[in-house]
């Protein structure tokens, strides 16, 4: 059972990690787009969120602690790399609803209003903080691949 559960946490993992690549991959692409296109662009980053990465997010918490219940011992809620996970998982989590999530709509509806600039300072911020969530993402996969604390 503990074998099948680290699977599907990393698989929620990769899900996660993946998908914000793909987010960053395509906001290069569409980088210059507007109007219309840039809308839905938008909208559909906002769907990756809801549909893809909270779900993923929700498999790594759920499996986590089943993980940590079922290691004998192994390593406990008071590991660093546990702690780490757990500490990126509430940080996604407010990024997600918080942030992500609604400036990927304000953004939409600014390009459907015609208002380009305003739109063009949101994508600044969001691939900003997107591109540090990535990385706190990159560092607490090396943290739980070395188990730092354990």
């Amino acid at each position: 059972m503990q074998q099948f559960l680290l699977f599907l946490h990393v698989l929620g993992a990769a899900t996660w990690f993946g998908a914000g690549v793909a987010a960053m991959t395509l906001s290069m692409r569409y980088a210059k787009a507007e109007g219309p296109a840039a809308s839905t662009f938008h909208r559909a980053l906002a769907d990756l969120g809801l549909r893809v990465q909270t779900p993923a997010a929700v498999v790594l918490l759920v499996t986590g602690i089943f993980l940590v219940l079922g290691s004998n011992d192994a390593y406990s809620f008071g590991s660093v790399f546990v702690s780490i996970g757990f500490f990126t998982i509430i940080v996604g989590a407010i990024l997600g609803s918080r942030f992500f999530g609604p400036l990927a709509k304000k953004a939409a509806d600014l390009h459907d209003s015609g208002e380009v600039g305003a739109a063009r300072a949101i994508e600044a911020k969001v691939a900003r903080v997107g591109s540090a969530e990535g990385a706190l993402l990159a560092i607490t996969i090396a943290a739980m691949i070395w188990r730092w604390g354990a």
